[in-house]
């Protein structure tokens, strides 16, 4: 854990000064935070697929995927939500916190990043891959998600600005802090 010493800059050192230092102030923060991601989480909701994309996958299996893996798409919908997570910098080892969109539910986080390594080993998994592209419309490229890329993708820069406003108002109030 970094020592918070003179001045505090970046999501990081704040969310680790509030922890240390200022717990209700953590919980606010964090409750703004959330309230913004709240409608991207509607949002992604309202984007999950209503019915599996492949026929199969809805059905209970004694198989390799079992229930654990079933699709449902009131399951999915559900899993979908935001929390406070680390990310890996690109390029680089370093780990920042950020907020993220998941989708806790293991049927929908394998619809959201299925094709993200490879486009499928075999033929069953290449058309298990298409099936669910052309379901949703999106070919996963990266580290993006389908449904979580699609809800956030056209409210990106309000939203970070929103989240980025929250954020720098409480590294302002810190560092005053710190200063006096």
């Amino acid at each position: 854990m970094p020592a918070v010493v003179g001045r505090v800059e970046g999501l990081n050192e704040t969310l680790t000064y509030l922890k240390r230092f200022d717990e209700d102030a953590l919980k606010a923060m964090n409750k703004e935070l959330y309230g913004v991601m709240r409608g991207l989480v509607a949002d992604a909701r309202s984007l999950a697929p209503t019915v599996s994309p492949m026929s199969g996958w809805a059905e209970p299996t004694n198989g390799e995927w079992g229930t654990r893996l079933l699709f449902d798409p009131r399951a999915i919908k559900t899993g979908i939500r935001s929390k406070i997570g680390t990310v890996r910098q690109k390029d680089s080892n370093t780990k920042e916190r950020a907020y993220l969109l998941i989708n806790a539910n293991p049927a929908g986080a394998i619809y959201e990043t299925a094709g993200r390594k490879t486009q499928g080993k075999g033929k069953n998994g290449k058309h298990f891959i298409r099936q669910i592209e052309n379901d949703s419309g999106i070919v996963v490229v990266g580290k993006q998600g389908r449904i979580a890329w699609k809800a956030v993708y056209e409210k990106r820069t309000e939203v970070a600005d929103k989240m980025k406003r929250i954020v720098d108002r409480e590294i302002d109030r810190i560092n005053g802090k710190l200063a006096a």
